[in-house]
């Protein structure tokens, strides 16, 4: 329902535009409309206002290194914000591991991407996270090949609340 919800929260942001999960929320809701660019500028705008939320930052590390669209993708900045996630979270969310190593292969460190990535997939393992896991493993197979992973044109992050899930 987000032809509906949008203008909505579009509303809420421009009552309250200081509101960082309004800004967040907006943007992931754009990123499921396609509208990456526009998504983009609100969730710099949200970790602006929050520069230290873990979930806003991995989750925008995550879209900056495997956008389908390349003129989103921006390894370097990707990078930033997941090692930051990272740093924040004490080496305890496996997502911010899993876009830290997105963000490593689309800067072809390979190797720094299975290291992130072997952690991250272990940790979601201890955390009971199966599923996360699993599709941490296939994205080290890719960069033990030397190819980043990219999202399919179709697939975006799923929302749930503020803490989305990289999409596969």
């Amino acid at each position: 329902q987000l032809d509906t919800g949008i203008p909505l929260v579009e509303q809420a942001v421009a009552f309250d535009p200081k509101n960082a999960e309004l800004q967040f929320c907006l943007g992931m809701a754009l990123v499921e409309l396609g509208e990456r660019q526009n998504a983009l500028a609100h969730l710099t705008e949200a970790l602006r206002l929050a520069p230290q939320d873990v979930p806003m930052l991995w989750q925008t590390a995550w879209l900056l290194a495997t956008s389908a669209d390349p003129s989103i993708r921006d390894g370097a900045r990707a990078l930033q914000l997941a090692t930051k996630a990272v740093q924040k979270s004490d080496g305890r969310a496996p997502h911010a591991f899993d876009a830290q190593a997105a963000a490593l292969a689309e800067t072809e460190n390979f190797e720094g991407a299975v290291a992130a990535a072997e952690r991250g997939s272990a940790l979601a393992l201890t955390q009971g996270d199966t599923a996360l896991a699993d599709a941490i493993d296939a994205r080290i197979r890719l960069y033990r090949q030397g190819t980043a992973y990219h999202q399919p044109a179709s697939s975006v992050p799923k929302l749930d609340g503020a803490a989305a899930q990289p999409a596969e």
